[in-house]
C-alpha cells in the first residue's frame, strides 16, 4: 500500500468501497489506501485515543487497522453484516450496529442502522429500522429504556453532556430528553434522509432545555 505518514491527526477523512482510502481533510491528499474486505466498507470509525480504526462491511467482518502506518491489526467475524459502528470514550469496547463484540445485545425486531455512545461511556443507544431506538446500561447489559414515535432511524447522536439524545429518520430529527425519556423538539429536515449527526453542544443543549 502508499506509505502512511506518522504524523497525520486520526480525524482524517475516509472513503467508502473496496479498498478504502485514508485522505488528508486540508489538502485532499491521499495518505493512503487499506485493503481485506471482500465486500463494500459499510462504516468506518477512529477510537478517541487515535490508536485504532475500524471499519465494518458487508463481508460479515470488522477489521482493525494502525491508523499511523495502515497495517492491519486484527479481524473480527461477525454474524451478520454492520451499518454502523462506534468506540466507547475510553477506547476500550468497540460495538458494531448488529450489537456489542463482548457481547450481543438483542431487542430491536428489525436491522439496527446506528449505534452511539453516551459522553460517559454508562450509556449505549441504537437505533433501529423497527421505529424505535433503545438505551442499554453498559454496566449490566440491561435495556433501560425505548423511544417510540418516529420512523426508522439511520443516526443518532447524544449531545456532549449526555442529557439529549437525537435520532435522525426520513423526514425529522426529534430531540429526546434522556432522564424523562419524552421527546422535547422535533426539527423537520424537509424530505431529507440524515445519514450522520454531531453531537450537541452543552451550550444548544441548555438552549433547548430552556436552562
Amino acid at each position: 500500500m502508499p506509505g502512511v505518514q506518522t504524523d497525520w491527526a486520526p480525524a482524517l477523512q475516509l472513503l467508502k468501497g473496496i479498498p478504502f482510502g485514508l485522505w488528508d481533510p486540508l489538502t485532499g491528499a491521499s495518505r493512503g489506501t487499506l485493503k481485506g474486505h471482500s465486500c463494500g466498507v459499510t462504516a468506518v470509525t477512529f477510537s478517541p485515543d487515535g490508536q485504532l480504526l475500524a471499519s465494518a462491511s458487508d463481508d460479515m467482518t470488522v477489521r482493525l487497522w494502525d491508523p499511523s502506518t495502515g497495517t492491519a491489526r486484527g479481524t473480527l467475524k461477525c454474524h451478520n453484516s454492520s451499518n454502523a459502528a462506534v468506540f466507547s470514550p475510553d477506547s476500550q469496547l468497540l460495538v458494531t450496529a448488529e450489537g456489542a463484540l463482548r457481547s450481543t445485545l438483542d431487542s430491536h425486531c428489525d436491522h439496527v442502522e446506528a449505534v452511539a455512545f453516551s459522553p460517559n461511556g454508562q450509556l449505549l443507544a441504537s437505533a433501529s429500522s423497527d421505529s424505535t431506538i433503545r438505551l442499554w446500561d453498559l454496566a449490566t447489559g440491561a435495556s433501560c429504556g425505548i423511544l417510540e414515535g418516529h420512523g426508522g432511524s439511520h443516526a443518532v447522536a447524544f449531545s456532549s453532556d449526555g442529557q439529549l439524545l437525537a435520532p435522525a429518520s426520513y423526514r425529522t430529527i426529534r430531540l429526546w430528553d434522556i432522564q424523562t425519556k419524552e421527546a422535547i423538539q422535533v426539527l423537520s429536515t424537509k424530505n431529507t434522509l440524515v445519514n450522520c449527526l454531531s453531537p450537541v453542544t452543552d451550550r444548544i443543549s441548555r438552549q433547548i432545555k430552556g436552562y
